[in-house]
């Protein structure tokens, strides 16, 4: 896929923005080790900033999953670190969609999610606008 990284908006669901906030709080607080948190959301950050130019970098969930859920089939992942993220993308955006620890259930924690991965658009913009531990992701990427 050829894309002009600059038209690539990348932007992130509530639910990855919850995770990334929250892992930051329990490295910065529990382990009172802000470096390592601040070091861990620019990681996520820069590796996330690649998909700009380089949208299909990552596996098909598919690939490395016994069972994925139908609206997840596209989905596809990287990983950051000790995080997987899973994402989306289109010629003009990529949707974060979840961030997981590597030692999570993640094929358990997809089939058993009540909520559908796919938030409305709006409702992950408006979320991108409010996160105070990650900054603005959307914009600080």
């Amino acid at each position: 896929m050829s894309t002009e990284s600059n038209k690539v908006e990348i932007v992130y669901a509530p639910r990855a923005i919850n995770k990334i906030e929250d892992t930051y709080g329990y490295i910065a607080d529990h382990l009172d080790n802000v470096p390592a948190a601040k070091k861990l959301v620019s990681t996520i950050r820069e590796d996330v900033a690649r998909l700009r130019t380089f949208p299909e970098m990552g596996q098909l969930l598919s690939s490395v999953l016994s069972r994925v859920p139908q609206d997840l089939l596209a989905s596809r992942f990287i990983i950051c670190g000790n995080y997987v993220v899973v994402y989306e993308f289109t010629d003009t955006l990529v949707k974060i969609l979840e961030v997981y620890h590597t030692l999570e259930d993640i094929q358990g924690q997809l089939l058993s999610s009540d909520t559908t991965m796919q938030e409305p658009y709006s409702a992950i913009h408006e979320q991108n606008e409010r996160a105070p531990h990650v900054g603005n992701v959307q914009e600080s990427i």
